[in-house]
């Protein structure tokens, strides 16, 4: 919903877009692995980025056990490999659905949790909402919100 909210209002264009464009490698981002000019935003939102990342597969390096807890988890995901073409196989994982939500923090330079204030809850009238967020003030887009009516 967010990234819908995201193009609406202008700040993403296509989601045929790929994904190593929205992070700039100088300075910011120098570990992005060369992988993700070959993920489109299309791919990350139908679960086929072929990112070694499984959910269910403990094993993946993309798997939130090795990243959820990290202070700062950005420069890890953007470190994970692909395991396959994208497009191949769908395979849910959280790492698909985290990055949606960094590319919308990139794009708007405000949080995730932010952005859905102002975008959604605001317009809602959702006042009490909880959304796990770091330490690094990195949200994690794949869960962990918490909503009243």
């Amino acid at each position: 919903m967010l990234l819908g909210v995201t193009i609406q209002e202008g700040y993403i264009e296509d989601l045929n877009q790929d994904v190593y464009s929205f992070f700039p490698k100088e300075n910011i981002h120098p570990s992005i692995n060369n992988d993700y000019k070959k993920i489109n935003l299309i791919h990350l939102l139908n679960m086929v980025s072929g990112l070694d990342a499984d959910s269910d597969n403990y094993n993946t390096p993309g798997n939130a056990g090795y990243w959820i807890a990290k202070d700062e988890w950005v420069t890890y995901l953007l470190s994970i490999p692909l395991v396959r073409k994208p497009e191949t196989k769908w395979v849910y994982a959280d790492i698909n659905a985290v990055l949606i939500g960094v590319i919308i923090e990139e794009k708007t330079g405000m949080s995730i949790k932010d952005f859905a204030k102002k975008y959604v809850f605001d317009p809602l009238e959702i006042k009490a909402f909880y959304w796990y967020t770091n330490a690094a003030n990195q949200t994690g887009g794949a869960g962990n919100l918490y909503l009243c009516a």
